[in-house]
């Protein structure tokens, strides 16, 4: 059962060693499906805040970039959904037969392997949101609509790349992931800059929008360098005592589960604010 396979991780001694790098705590699973769940409401309340946006430009103001922030930020937290769920769906299988027996299946069709199906789409989707994460601020920069178009395309890609990478055992244990977390690391050190220099700029206006923004950009990257700065003992998921500075029941990934809750709620209200300020400065030009 569900309930047997995320057991307590003092019985990890039992595991075999094919379960080491891939993580299946209790916590890390409900984690995922945390961040599936506030990625989700994030989502769903910026895309009414972009339907009443596009309303008001309908009638008021139209090309805005009101609207385009919300859609971007929409599409990043969407893609961010699908990801933790199916990521969280992996996990939990892998727990599953961890307190079965037998080695965990790393080819396609092999005994214990059906894991790999909910994390194909994991690790599809992880590019494509890291890179809707610099849409978003490229939005704000109301670049072109080609312009905004090109991470989109590119994450797809590096998704591809990811599925493939899927299709060799020695592949899936060393690289699975590894590429979309540095993919990850560099959008967000982009935003970073981006949004330090767009607050920089429009400081005179007292604005806090840029600055959430760029916190919430600065939170995904501490999770990432929690994952990919902790030490190899904690991948030793089949051994009870590692040298892991993190505790068994909550090692690195349900805390960096934490920081992407974290950042995915401080982006929304950064979005959210940055919008307001955008339609206060359109409504002061109009007056004038």
């Amino acid at each position: 059962s569900l309930a047997q396979g995320t057991g307590l991780l003092a019985k990890m001694a039992d595991f075999h060693n094919s379960f080491d790098s891939f993580g299946f705590s209790s916590a890390g699973i409900v984690t995922d499906y945390a961040i599936s769940l506030v990625s989700i409401i994030c989502a769903g309340v910026a895309y009414s805040l972009r339907e009443k946006a596009q309303q008001k430009e309908d009638h008021e103001a139209p090309g805005g970039i009101t609207v385009k922030l919300y859609m971007t930020f929409c599409l990043f937290a969407s893609a961010a959904a699908v990801t933790f769920f199916f990521g969280g769906l992996g996990h939990m299988l892998i727990a599953v037969y961890a307190n079965g027996s037998g080695a965990l299946g790393k080819q396609w069709g092999s005994a214990n392997s059906l894991w790999m199906y909910p994390w194909l789409f994991a690790v599809f989707f992880m590019p494509v949101a890291a890179l809707a994460n610099l849409a978003v601020m490229l939005a704000a920069y109301d670049l072109s609509g080609l312009t905004s178009a090109i991470p989109y395309a590119l994450g797809l890609c590096i998704g591809v790349v990811e599925a493939v990478l899927m299709s060799s055992v020695s592949l899936l244990t060393t690289y699975s992931g590894s590429l979309s977390g540095a993919l990850f690391m560099l959008s967000c050190c982009t935003c970073i800059v981006m949004a330090c220099i767009k607050a920089i700029k429009e400081k005179e206006e007292k604005g806090v929008g840029m600055w959430l923004i760029m916190g919430g950009n600065i939170l995904i990257c501490v999770g990432w360098l929690i994952v990919l700065l902790a030490p190899a003992g904690c991948r030793k998921y089949g051994q009870a005592v590692r040298e892991c500075p993190y505790p068994n029941e909550f090692n690195q990934n349900p805390i960096f589960h934490i920081f992407i809750i974290a950042a995915v709620v401080t982006q929304f209200f950064g979005v959210k604010a940055y919008a307001n300020e955008n339609e206060k400065r359109e409504s002061l030009y109009l007056c004038r």
